[in-house]
């Protein structure tokens, strides 16, 4: 009878042991691929990462031209020169719904006086931890000295549209 207990046991220790394995191999890998889609942005795609302070017009003077918003990855410089309303984009490149919307804000503006920082959810704990997010596609509106001031979740209806109505809109 022990010796059925040591072989089961062992049994469940292996099994445990090889899919902790594969899970943080699947993790390492989607890591990888999001740095590596980072990395060769093509021309095509050079607006998921834009910075469209303004845009130009002849019909009006420079300063009443409209300014679009800036859509770009988080890092702690990006936050800090940041400028208008700083909001966090918890996203991670294995969820669908992230994809969806982070394509969304690729191929529309960003709205005037906003700044999109997409945050890997994955990597960033500190940031989840501090504003009390437990699901991607979480949008965090923050003040300039970092406090929450608004937090919105788009999974259920993963689009720009809904992102820009129900909290940009709001602002």
């Amino acid at each position: 009878m022990k010796r059925w207990i040591i072989i089961g046991s062992s049994i469940l220790v292996i099994i445990v042991a090889v899919v902790l394995l594969a899970y943080n191999s699947n993790k390492q890998q989607a890591a990888q691929q999001n740095n590596a889609q980072e990395k060769n942005v093509t021309t095509s795609d050079k607006s998921a990462v834009r910075d469209e302070s303004t845009v130009n017009t002849d019909t009006q003077p420079a300063d009443q031209q409209p300014v679009n918003g800036a859509y770009t990855s988080y890092s702690e410089e990006a936050f800090a020169n940041a400028n208008g309303t700083r909001v966090l984009f918890f996203h991670a490149p294995w969820c669908p719904q992230c994809r969806a919307i982070d394509k969304g804000f690729q191929n529309n503006p960003t709205p005037a006086g906003f700044t999109v920082l997409k945050t890997d959810y994955d990597s960033n704990q500190a940031l989840r931890e501090k504003y009390g997010v437990t699901l991607q596609t979480t949008f965090v509106v923050v003040d300039d000295n970092g406090q929450l001031v608004k937090k919105y979740v788009a999974y259920d209806d993963p689009s720009y549209e809904s992102v820009k109505t129900n909290l940009l809109d709001t602002l």
